[in-house]
């Protein structure tokens, strides 16, 4: 559940992101530690030129990016579970993402659920 929460929420912020103007002119992947198709193969100002054409295709490359990201992230949690310390690699995931601090009550109330006191 928590990892369908996160594929959504992580392909609209990215579609969002690709749409923005800032990623006309950017030369760089969507993500330069991502080892995909799409992130090896396209930039973001191509992604960009895409969603701004053809919404489908942007789409499906993204959708490519965002499997490829899912995937890494069970692979990553499941090795935290095996090792015992999932509730200090959550902590660090919702750290990277929310560098400010300003995590979404959403976050934290799901994490109080699970037991999982944050830090930030």
């Amino acid at each position: 559940m928590l990892t369908q929460i996160i594929a959504a929420c992580k392909l609209r912020h990215v579609l969002q992101d690709v749409v923005r103007r800032r990623f006309r002119m950017a030369c760089r992947p969507l993500d330069e530690s991502c080892d995909c198709l799409t992130c090896q193969q396209h930039s973001r100002a191509y992604l960009h030129a895409m969603a701004r054409r053809s919404l489908p295709a942007c789409a499906i490359a993204v959708t490519f990016h965002n499997v490829a990201y899912m995937q890494r992230l069970g692979r990553d949690i499941r090795a935290a579970i095996m090792e015992q310390r999932y509730p200090d690699y959550v902590r660090a995931f919702v750290t990277q993402h929310h560098p400010d601090g300003a995590v979404p009550q959403w976050v934290r109330t799901g994490l109080n659920l699970a037991g999982i006191e944050l830090d930030v």
